[in-house]
């Protein structure tokens, strides 16, 4: 059996991704950080939901079911938005969402492209 469609593989990533979540929640609500590396927000925003939505793919058996999590980074990441109205020293503002979304669909696209590997890998070849 090929580690990719391992199911132990599939859990593991799947807690690591879950995990990578509760880091982007605990980060998007503490007090305003500065960013490092001099990196704009909107750039950090943008490559974390990309990672995010990307390593997706590996927990998932199915494109389907990784599209569906996708959506639910977009979701996430206006939803955190949301709730740094909370947060001293935090706002919502329509340009990290925006971030956030182009990412989560940065991250559709790559994960997608696993899918596409995985199906051209798995086509049966011509005797």
């Amino acid at each position: 059996m090929d580690l990719i469609d391992d199911r132990r593989f599939r859990a593991a990533c799947l807690v690591l991704w879950l995990a990578g979540w509760m880091i982007t929640l605990w980060l998007s609500l503490r007090p305003a950080p500065s960013m490092p590396f001099g990196w704009s927000d909107k750039t950090w925003h943008a490559g974390g939901y990309a990672l995010m939505t990307t390593f997706a793919a590996f927990c998932c058996p199915s494109l389907r079911l990784f599209l569906g999590l996708a959506l639910l980074s977009v979701l996430a990441g206006a939803g955190i938005e949301g709730l740094q109205l909370l947060v001293p020293s935090r706002s919502f503002e329509l340009l990290d969402m925006a971030a956030n979304a182009s990412g989560a669909m940065v991250g559709a696209g790559l994960g997608s492209l696993w899918f596409l590997l995985l199906a051209q890998r798995q086509r049966p070849r011509p005797a």
